[in-house]
C-alpha cells in the first residue's frame, strides 16, 4: 500500500514539474484512491459474506449461496474488464513514454547536427577569406 503523503500530495502547487507530469501524478493518484476505495468495497463484501455463511443454517445454505456467488461471480468479471483496460492503459502509457524518449533524442541529434552544419559552415567560410586575402595580396604584389 503506498503512503499516505502520496494519496494526498498537491502536485500542482510545486513548480518542479512541468503542468502535463503534475496531470499525470495526479491521474494516477485519482487511481490509487479508487483502487483504494475498491478494495475496502470488497473487503466489506467479503466480510458480510462470511457473516451471512456463518450466521445460516444448513437448509437455507443453497438460496443465499447462489446469490452471492452470483454477485461475487460478477464482481471478478467487473474486475477482469477492468484488468484488461489497465493493461490497455499502461501499454498506451508505455508508448507514449517511448515515443517522447525518441522525439528528445532526434531533437537532440538534429540540434547537434546544425551545430555541426554551422561550425563547418563558419570553418569554410573562414577558409574563403583567407584564400581571398592571399590572393588579393599577390595580384597588389603583381601590380606594383
Amino acid at each position: 500500500m503506498p503512503p499516505k503523503d502520496v494519496l494526498t500530495t498537491e502536485y500542482y502547487a510545486g513548480n518542479l514539474l512541468s503542468p502535463i507530469e503534475a496531470e499525470i501524478l495526479s491521474q494516477y493518484q485519482l487511481l490509487a484512491l479508487q483502487l483504494n476505495t475498491l478494495a475496502a468495497e470488497i473487503k466489506k463484501l467479503n466480510s458480510a459474506r462470511d457473516q451471512n455463511h456463518s450466521a445460516r443454517n444448513l437448509s437455507s445454505d443453497n438460496d443465499t449461496e447462489n446469490g452471492a456467488s452470483g454477485n461475487a461471480d460478477q464482481l471478478v468479471d467487473n474486475l477482469r474488464s477492468l484488468e484488461m483496460k489497465m493493461g490497455l492503459v499502461y501499454t498506451l502509457f508505455k508508448g507514449a513514454v517511448y515515443s517522447l524518449f525518441l522525439q528528445y533524442e532526434e531533437d537532440q541529434n538534429l540540434k547537434s547536427d546544425e551545430a555541426k552544419r554551422l561550425n563547418e559552415d563558419s570553418e569554410t567560410e573562414d577558409g574563403n577569406e583567407e584564400k581571398d586575402n592571399s590572393a588579393d595580396d599577390q595580384s597588389n604584389d603583381a601590380e606594383s
